[in-house]
């Protein structure tokens, strides 16, 4: 060979090296995972409904992708709590859903106000911004009552739990499927049947990890819930998905000592 040719030879083989070695680990040509849990989430929700979560990686950017290319149940209103403390996601939230921001124009004027020092690196009062923020939060579920409401289970597991966001007075959240609802009132809520399939791909990482996570820790608050209710037989519905989905998933032994006598 000349040495041109000798050159590229080498050069080929050195730069196709580090794609053979890694190519089952970044291959994801299997990969549904992200697309069947965000279609679960969107479908298990009523139309018009408002979803207010965190879960970017996971749901929230893959929602936006199917919403706004796809036009896939543009009629929910996904609202990313992270986002919503910066200005120009409202310009957005307002283009995508007008009537759900105009509910809280109020609220939203005096955040921005707060705000307006902090985006442009002044000083601002980080009290009176988090207090706003919170007002923000809060009336969006209050003046939005015309729509169900929907927060993620990171919401309820850490937010919640820190008094960091909480609902308005009256209200209550009750594990519907792979989120949690708000509801007024103490009646039983039925969920929809969780005839969802999410196909996971053979490379696990963390992420699909945390949506297994998340699916077996809400699957198995309704089946509390259901247990609770009385329903055995929707609470064996659930278990029964949750064990097939999600084999590896450790379930609360409160629950197993309830279904397993009946599974088996």
């Amino acid at each position: 060979l000349k040495p041109k040719n000798l050159f590229l030879s080498a050069f080929a083989i050195f730069g196709l090296l580090p794609l053979l070695v890694n190519f089952s680990y970044v291959n994801q040509s299997d990969q549904f995972t992200f697309e069947d849990y965000t279609k679960a989430i969107l479908n298990s929700v009523e139309k018009n409904s408002i979803i207010f979560s965190y879960q970017w990686d996971y749901f929230i950017s893959a929602s936006y992708y199917f919403q706004y290319s796809d036009n896939y149940r543009k009629d929910v209103a996904v609202i990313d709590k992270e986002l919503l403390r910066r200005s120009w996601y409202f310009n957005q939230l307002r283009r995508s859903h007008p009537d759900v921001i105009d509910n809280i124009n109020y609220e939203v004027k005096q955040f921005l106000e707060a705000l307006k020092p902090f985006e442009r690196s002044e000083n601002f009062n980080s009290n009176l911004l988090e207090a706003r923020y919170r007002e923000v939060m809060t009336n969006l579920v209050s003046k939005n009552s015309n729509r169900n409401f929907y927060i993620g289970l990171e919401l309820f597991a850490n937010e919640m739990q820190k008094g960091e966001f909480s609902l308005p007075k009256g209200y209550q959240i009750v594990p519907h499927l792979l989120l949690f609802k708000a509801v007024q009132g103490n009646e039983y809520m039925p969920a929809p049947d969780a005839d969802f399939v999410i196909r996971f791909s053979e490379n696990e990482n963390r992420y699909t990890q945390f949506i297994k996570d998340t699916i077996g820790r809400m699957l198995s608050y309704r089946i509390l819930y259901e247990i609770n209710w009385n329903k055995i037989d929707k609470a064996t519905a659930y278990y029964k998905k949750l064990r097939t989905l999600v084999p590896e998933f450790e379930i609360p032994d409160q629950i197993k000592k309830v279904m397993d006598p009946l599974i088996k």
